[in-house]
């Protein structure tokens, strides 16, 4: 294999979802999103894609430090992975104080 050529992915973790529906991203479906995150701790679900692994990585490390307003019901982790050179974010909650 060529140093150029992308390494697959570890075929034994490949996870098969239904898509999701299309959801705008405003206040309501955030705080939508994050009473469902609530309702199941400590599972990770996808928050969404960005073009960018920049603003992914923001988005994440907001979340963490609860800077926005629809995740200051306690705790969240969120991480981004690339999967096919497209920047996802994962969020999980971890219960805690609200902030």
């Amino acid at each position: 294999m060529s140093e150029s050529t992308t390494r697959l992915p570890d075929l034994d973790n490949i996870r098969f979802d239904a898509p999701a529906p299309e959801v705008r991203r405003d206040d309501q479906a955030l705080r939508d999103f994050a009473a469902t995150l609530r309702a199941k701790p400590g599972e990770w679900a996808l928050l969404g894609r960005d073009t960018n692994g920049n603003c992914a990585r923001q988005k994440a490390y907001d979340l963490r430090r609860g800077a926005l307003p629809q995740f200051r019901d306690g705790r969240y982790e969120a991480e981004t992975h690339t999967m096919f050179g497209e920047p996802r974010v994962y969020v999980r909650y971890v219960g805690g104080e609200a902030r």
